[in-house]
């Protein structure tokens, strides 16, 4: 695996933890937390389940794909390949994902087409939302249809615009059903908003829109392409 000597763009909820390899003492493979599926509906994977994002950070489009490759009971095996491996050439990281609780347990990486190595799953407590703060504004969720390619996705659109102390928050997500790698997302802390219509997340990410609160700018996610016939990218032993 040749390493790319060019900075590594930072997309997806997930993907600084992942890059961080050389801050965290692992300058010769990726940085890989245990959480950092947290975000998706693990147990209702099915094997053959793909998903492909353009993301756009710093108007710099990147392409992000998830497959689940393999179903056990009591884990799913996902490969992951993007921009958090940009430093590597043509190489995929494969993980289990326990569905008790979406923690990694074990992680393999390697060139695309070769047996990969294991490498070390950092355990990273994830800070929750910060207690004793208020937090304001409105949650309003409605049906809005979307098109993606040749295709138009019935989605659920959940606005949500609140401050937190004196920082502001602005997101919007759409999800649907019609697509897998169900996107599901820690809400307990907007429970206060004043909510019109109940979010319930009902499939896959479609599309996000998340504005941060210091510049006012904002990163997109969209969907590219989905299916359910993945295979592995990385040989078995």
């Amino acid at each position: 695996m040749r390493p790319i000597h060019r900075p590594a763009v930072i997309a997806g909820a997930f993907a600084l933890a992942l890059w961080c390899g050389e801050a965290a003492g692992h300058p010769d493979q990726p940085y890989v937390t245990d959480g950092m599926f947290s975000n998706w509906d693990v147990a209702a994977l099915k094997a053959g389940d793909w998903v492909e994002h353009e993301e756009i950070v710093l108007e710099q489009p990147v392409r992000t794909r998830l497959a689940c490759v393999a179903v056990e009971e009591e884990v799913a095996w996902i490969e992951y390949t993007g921009p958090v491996l940009s430093m590597w050439e043509e190489t995929a990281l494969l993980v289990s994902v326990r569905k008790k609780d979406r923690l990694i347990d074990k992680a393999l990486w390697g060139g695309i087409g070769y047996v990969p190595r294991e490498i070390k799953v950092e355990h990273v407590k994830t800070a929750g939302p910060a207690e004793g703060v208020e937090r304001i504004g409105t949650g309003v969720v409605r049906e809005e249809t979307l098109k993606v390619g040749e295709k138009d996705l019935t989605c659920e659109k959940v606005a949500v615009d609140y401050k937190s102390g004196e920082s502001p928050f602005r997101n919007r997500v759409w999800t649907s059903s019609d697509v897998p790698f169900r996107y599901n997302p820690p809400v307990a802390h907007l429970a206060d908003l004043k909510w019109d219509g109940k979010a319930a997340y009902p499939g896959g990410l479609v599309k996000r829109e998340v504005e941060n609160p210091a510049n006012g700018q904002v990163a997109a996610t969209v969907l590219v392409g989905w299916g359910h016939d993945a295979t592995r990218a990385l040989k078995e032993k």
